[in-house]
């Protein structure tokens, strides 16, 4: 039994399925220790072998060719033949003799154009239906491994059904032929044909009634039933192992091995091999005849069927999963009703869209929503109250725009995306759902919504906004950063506000007003002040910095304001508040330019100062709230220091012909002409996007963050840098 463990692990393994319900551990095993010697002739016993030697032997059968061989249609034909023996057998053991039932269930029809291979399954026959053949699983080895050389050209589904072909020949044969004994419907001639080829097959070992027979039948029926069962697991492996090849070619299992169709093939055909010598055994003379113990094959076919059958039920639920999300990807292309989209969305397997209304704790039918123009506001259950409070004040908006008497009416839901609904995470939708006002989608982790989201509107955890139309349009598929942007000023949050906001905002005072750091809001009111916002990851480069920045003030005259001001460390895993709060707002209005395909100079200039984020040191120069430049940290402390040298030289650099973002801009322009500009790269998380693969970190094994990046050094340009 150690061996079926060992399959059992080895097919979970590469079949990707489950755990087992059982405990099974891998057989530390030898090759020596697969065999064993009889007569000089070393034999291998697969029970006790390892599945990787097993493998070895059997894939040293096969040739790849390009031969192809209708093995549906012949399985068609061999399922029909074993499904009415083994009903046969059924009823030669439960009536003992008596006779048999003429009603049975009817059969799959056939192809009847089918050619079948006769000379190969007459070759098979003889092998496992000889009379020389040996019991135990060395002989069956043996075996198997001569019919899989005979069918080296086969595909490997091919030899499967061929093994099992030939056995059906024979066993349908043997069931037939009795069946036609017990009918007597036929006339004494035709039935004395029937005796006489019955007892040239021995079919009568189950009803003689010779003494020494009616000892053995009791044993011989016993064997038959278990040989029946057998038989009948055998057809199922084979049915569902052809069901997930099928399936496997359509659809991925992410994380789950191909499958091993080699060990599949190889227990179908010894099993085969050692039924087929328990029937020529059953058959023979004597009531010590020495059977096959089928209960090792028939364990092994059961823990193969197992995985299987999961791995199938896997594979159906990624269909029917695939079948929805095509339905509602269709659906989305061609909306007409903003209830049928969510319908298609949310609806779980009770079919009901699990819609409550977070302020009154009721639960809301769907159909209230029909004809509303919808917001689905879209985060984890790890929404920031910030967030909450900017879409509070949307709500509260809405509810105005009620009350004032507007034609349209608007609901917010709220979507949590969450992989799990465990106790703990229930717990956390409850705390956070009682803090808002509007509707709630909960429970959806297993629908195809779910996946839409993140894979059409590349939902990678951050709060994200749609708009939908009554009709169930999409507007917008993402109003959060316009909201960031403008708050509930930019209601309805459609193309043409959108349009407004960008045009009224000075994108450096309105990210500087979202942040609580009083002072810098004071120093961006003064429209003469020249300030220098900085920060990076390199603690060295910003100390460097600084004292440039003050040799500049000590080298200015005294009516040149100028001020600093360090935003603060941008490496990926840092907390610092200032840092987040100004990145944020930065992120936000670039991807509501993009949204909404501005392509502007301030885009451009928001989208430089970005490629910046992540690098040793970055600077951000500006006027009061108007930028002036921004660039890469090592540029600008080479324009600073050009800066100083002028300075230097003559105090009366700066006068009225020739202010300070003249020269400032002078000397920035000189050093990219001497040592050109840095890499851009530009960190894209969580917004824009295909959806990508999830990724295991290697040293914690924790999912890693995915981030797309975009990159250019200038290559070929006058720009490229001189490194």
């Amino acid at each position: 039994m150690a061996a079926v463990r060992n399959a059992h692990n080895y097919i979970a393994g590469i079949f990707g399925a489950k755990p087992p319900r059982r405990s099974f551990s891998l057989k530390a095993s030898s090759e020596h220790d697969d065999q064993r010697s009889v007569d000089g002739f070393v034999e291998f016993n697969p029970f006790n072998s390892t599945d990787d030697i097993l493998i070895t032997k059997i894939c040293s059968t096969h040739i790849n060719t390009v031969s192809s061989f209708d093995y549906s249609s012949l399985f068609a034909i061999v399922k029909n033949i074993l499904e009415r023996s083994t009903e046969i057998v059924d009823e030669i053991v439960q009536n003992k003799g008596n006779p048999l039932s003429t009603e049975k269930k009817a059969l799959t029809p056939i192809n009847t154009n089918f050619n079948a291979p006769l000379c190969s399954l007459r070759q098979i026959v003889c092998e496992i239906m000889s009379c020389d053949n040996q019991c135990g699983p060395e002989a069956a080895h043996k075996t198997t491994m001569s019919i899989l050389s005979k069918l080296s050209t086969n595909s490997w589904e091919a030899k499967a059904v061929l093994a099992l072909a030939a056995f059906a020949m024979e066993y349908g044969d043997f069931n037939w032929l009795y069946y036609q004994t017990q009918l007597h419907q036929s006339g004494e001639n035709d039935q004395e044909f029937v005796r006489s080829l019955g007892t040239l097959k021995r079919v009568f070992v189950f009803a003689n009634s010779s003494e020494l027979l009616k000892k053995r039948q009791p044993q011989a029926h016993f064997e038959l039933k278990y040989l029946n069962d057998l038989i009948r697991t055998a057809l199922q492996v084979i049915e569902t192992f052809f069901k997930v090849v099928k399936l496997s070619a359509k659809y991925d299992l992410k994380g789950q091995s191909a499958l091993p169709i080699t060990i599949v093939v190889y227990w179908i055909i010894i099993t085969v091999v050692a039924c087929a010598t328990t029937v020529t055994s059953l058959t023979c003379e004597g009531i010590d005849k020495t059977t096959q113990d089928l209960h090792n094959y028939s364990a092994k076919l059961g823990s193969i069927l197992e995985i299987l059958t999961e791995r199938l039920n896997d594979l159906k639920e990624k269909k029917e999963e695939a079948d929805r999300y095509w339905a509602l990807k269709t659906t989305f292309e061609n909306p007409t009703d903003n209830v049928e989209v969510l319908n298609a969305m949310f609806l779980t397997q009770e079919n009901v869209v699990p819609l409550i209304d977070c302020h009154t704790n009721t639960t809301i039918d769907i159909e209230e929503l029909r004809g509303l123009k919808v917001f689905l506001l879209i985060s984890g259950l790890d929404i920031s109250h910030d967030d909450i409070c900017r879409i509070e004040k949307v709500h509260k908006k809405i509810e105005e725009e009620k009350v004032e008497g507007e034609n349209e009416e608007y609901k917010i839901v709220w979507i949590p995306i969450v992989e799990n609904w465990t106790n703990e995470n229930q717990k956390e939708f409850e705390r956070v759902r009682s803090k808002m006002k509007w509707y709630a989608v909960k429970s959806v982790s297993r629908t195809v919504g779910i996946k839409f989201i993140q894979e059409e509107w590349h939902f990678k955890g951050k709060t994200t906004f749609v708009v939908m139309n009554q009709q169930g349009k999409v507007e917008n598929s993402d109003a959060f950063p316009l909201i960031c942007l403008g708050g509930a000023e930019a209601f309805p949050f459609d193309e043409e506000a959108a349009n407004r906001i960008l045009e009224e905002v000075n994108w450096l005072k309105t990210v500087i007003s979202k942040m609580e750091v009083e002072h810098l809001k004071e120093l961006i009111s003064d429209k003469e002040r020249h300030i220098f916002l900085y920060g990076g990851t390199d603690q060295e480069w910003i100390k460097n910095f600084e004292g440039m920045v003050k040799t500049l003030v000590e080298n200015c005259q005294s009516e040149v304001k100028i001020s600093w001001f360090c935003v603060g460390k941008t490496e990926k895993e840092s907390k610092d508040t200032v840092s987040s709060e100004f990145w944020s707002g930065v992120e936000h209005l670039f991807f509501t330019k993009v949204n909404n395909k501005k392509s502007d100079f301030v885009t451009q200039e928001i989208q430089r100062l970005l490629s910046y984020k992540y690098e040793e040191g970055w600077v951000l120069v500006s006027k009061g709230s108007h930028p002036v430049k921004s660039g890469h940290g090592v540029t600008i402390l080479k324009a600073l220091q050009e800066f100083n040298y002028k300075l230097e030289e003559s105090t009366e650099v700066i006068d009225q012909d020739r202010t300070f973002t003249e020269i400032f801009l002078e000397c920035h322009e000189k050093v990219v002409g001497l040592f050109g500009e840095r890499c851009c790269r530009l960190h894209i998380q969580g917004f824009l996007g295909k959806q990508l693969e999830e990724k295991t970190c290697a040293v914690c094994s924790a999912t890693m963050e995915m981030m797309i990046v975009y990159e250019c050094c200038h290559k070929g340009s006058n720009l490229a840098a001189h490194r």
